[in-house]
């Protein structure tokens, strides 16, 4: 299904960036360890301190700064991309995580209109739209996060794999196999 999603054409076969509090995976916060923090990115830009060191004197971590995560940076063209050797990337808020790529996807309900053309992990639907998700080991058994509905993502075909036990049919051997 084809939908017009306040300004955004999606398709419902085709993965979109998921977004989810942050609070609803417990161990997001292990990844924030190996983030780029955007705000830290700016201020040494602009320091004038010549050590790395300085700026642990000079800047703190605020709860609104700008993570990124399974990114990295491309000076060819000087900005932040997707690695795509990552687990997954995302872009980390103060309250949420849009999920712009990942190995994983979950079928949910849409965002309101603050995210357009994008899904709300928080809101899963079985015949809801295929959205980018946090890998299932970042879920802990006491988050109320049905981990069992989200998909193993095929890196050949960008759909669903339907059996992971078996070799992929689009592939000689299935990279989900090890």
């Amino acid at each position: 299904m084809i939908k017009f999603h306040y300004g955004v054409t999606i398709d419902s076969k085709t993965p979109i960036t998921g977004v989810i509090a942050n609070n609803t995976a417990t161990w997001i916060y292990e990844d924030f360890d190996n983030a780029v923090n955007l705000s830290y990115e700016d201020h040494c830009a602009e320091c004038d301190g010549e050590v790395d060191d300085c700026h642990n004197v000079c800047w703190e971590p605020q709860p609104s700064d700008t993570l990124l995560i399974g990114f990295r940076f491309d000076e060819k063209i000087e900005k932040w991309e997707e690695d795509p050797s990552a687990e997954y990337s995302a872009i980390v808020g103060e309250v949420y995580t849009q999920v712009t790529k990942s190995k994983w996807i979950l079928r949910c309900n849409l965002c309101s209109p603050c995210y357009p053309g994008q899904g709300n992990l928080d809101e899963p639907r079985s015949e809801g739209f295929l959205a980018y998700c946090l890998p299932p080991d970042l879920f802990d058994s006491t988050d109320l996060f049905p981990t069992k509905d989200i998909m193993r993502l095929c890196p050949m075909t960008e759909v669903p794999c339907s059996d992971f036990k078996e070799e992929c049919t689009t592939a000689k051997t299935c990279w989900l196999k090890n």
